[in-house]
């Protein structure tokens, strides 16, 4: 894995960057008990748009580098783990939501560090993680200005729920890294318990709001 100096420089790399940036402004602004509207749809228009700009302008300008596959799921790693933290600073999310995002990404991050190291480049993120990534986002947006709705809860539980099964998907990754082989018997049991996991975790959030769900779709 090698990174250019020159990289840093490229304009999906350069989005990325902004995105990380905005990391920290955004956090002083969740962390107030009344939230700033118009600072807060400020930078969350600037954080939407360059997660979805970096990726684009790297296809289409062929400026796909390690340092963009670094910089990309970093930016999104540190704004949940910030968002999470002002949020539960705020009162709005329980703790132990704010452990599960944080540890998630931790763990994610510290298994690409080690397996980066041996294979000397960066893994790409998998569709479990974007699927979280994006429905976490936008459920947080939604929750944050109009926490009464509860479409916003279900797209965070949504989001959680691809959060176990990225967390399922990058487990088969390394214990195949682990192993240097297709263990069968370790994928069967990653793959099992992830699934009784994501059954458990669908019968405790949806099914208490079954009902609601079905008036949203009529």
């Amino acid at each position: 894995m090698k990174i250019k100096a020159k990289d840093f420089l490229l304009l999906p790399n350069m989005l990325s960057m902004l995105r990380i940036f905005s990391a920290v402004p955004c956090f002083l602004i969740l962390k107030q008990p009344t939230l700033p509207l118009i600072p807060f749809l400020i930078f969350s228009f600037i954080i939407i748009s360059t997660d979805i700009l970096d990726g684009y302008f790297a296809r289409r300008l062929n400026q796909i580098t390690e340092l963009g596959k670094i910089l990309d799921p970093l930016a999104d790693k540190l704004i949940l783990i910030l968002v999470s933290i002002a949020l539960f600073i705020s009162s709005r999310i329980p703790l132990s939501l704010l452990i599960l995002f944080i540890s998630k990404d931790l763990i994610i991050m510290a298994g690409g560090v080690i397996i980066a190291g041996h294979i000397h480049k960066v893994s790409p993120s998998n569709i479990f993680g974007k699927l979280a990534s994006f429905a976490l986002a936008v459920g947080f947006f939604i929750f944050i200005l109009f926490p009464e709705i509860i479409i916003g809860y279900l797209l965070i539980s949504t989001g959680i729920l691809f959060v176990f099964l990225s967390l399922g998907s990058y487990g088969l990754i390394f214990a195949e890294f682990v192993f240097k082989k297709k263990n069968f018997h370790v994928k069967m049991a990653i793959m099992t318990f992830m699934g009784l996991l994501s059954i458990i975790f669908i019968v405790y959030f949806y099914i208490p709001y079954a009902g609601q769900i079905i008036k949203l779709v009529k």
